[in-house]
């Protein structure tokens, strides 16, 4: 799982999505072929915003929380795509190709289930 550190000093969880392979294809080359455009642009709006703010009211300690840049991707684009529930969101993070480009593949799950 790859690390962010921001600003703020603050570890986060955020993968790269350039990272994931379906068997031997590389996803980016996968939803490229397949002509789903929607991911790649998601992704660029979500990384020309500035997070600073939001990252830096995140405690410093403990274990690397996601990044916000991921999980408002997941919120984001699964509301583009008709999912809004949190279970639903969490299915579709494991399921949705188009999403695991926005997220880098992170699955968030509730706490319960950790």
């Amino acid at each position: 799982m790859s690390k962010k550190i921001s600003t703020t000093g603050r570890v986060f969880n955020d993968p790269d999505p350039h990272d994931i392979y379906l068997s031997v294809a590389r996803l980016e080359d996968h939803l490229k072929q397949a002509g789903i455009k929607a991911p790649f642009v998601i992704r660029e709006l979500l990384q020309s915003q500035d997070w600073s703010t939001i990252e830096a009211r995140y405690a410093t300690s403990g274990r690397a929380p996601y990044a916000p840049i991921c999980m408002v991707g997941l919120i984001l684009y699964g509301i583009l795509q008709g999912v809004s529930s949190l279970r639903g969101l969490e299915k579709f993070a494991r399921v949705d190709l188009g999403c695991m480009w926005v997220t880098g593949g992170i699955c968030p799950r509730r706490f319960h289930d950790q």
